[in-house]
């Protein structure tokens, strides 16, 4: 059964290649910073599944590991991932530009500390997904594979 020790690395695969593949568009460096995110997101949410059913035994299937659960979830989220990803990069461009148009040294760091960090997020939101996704693609490859509900 896949552990902490592979779901961790399959996770920051999985969470960078989605943050890599929904940042297409995106200017340097803020495409790389959305990859970073996508990547600590998948490293640090790789067990969610698990948090969710906690491994007490081999049989700790519940709603958490469940397909149609998932997939239900994942069809909403798809739509909304794009609409979240726009909102927080559109916030990002505008404490950027506070921040250079401020003559406040503070206020201009606060700024750049907070585009930073929303640009991190937007990367964090489809990694998110694609981590959980990853996750139950592994799980679904062991002998107790994955319930329909849970």
């Amino acid at each position: 059964m896949p552990n902490k020790n592979v779901h961790v690395p399959v996770g920051l695969v999985a969470g960078g290649g989605a943050a890599l593949y929904m940042s297409r568009g995106q200017e340097m460096p803020n495409r790389a910073l959305e990859v970073i995110g996508g990547c600590v997101t998948g490293a640090v949410f790789a067990g969610l599944p698990d948090a969710i059913d906690p491994p007490t035994s081999p049989n700790h299937r519940g709603i958490g590991h469940a397909v149609l659960p998932a997939g239900v979830t994942v069809a909403v989220l798809k739509e909304v991932v794009a609409d979240v990803q726009s909102f927080l990069r559109d916030a990002a461009t505008a404490r950027e530009i506070r921040g250079r148009t401020s003559e406040d040294g503070f206020e201009r760091f606060a700024n750049g500390l907070l585009a930073l960090s929303l640009r991190l997020l937007a990367g964090a939101v489809p990694a998110l997904v694609a981590t959980y996704l990853a996750h139950l693609a592994l799980d679904a490859t062991t002998k107790k594979s994955l319930p329909l509900v849970g």
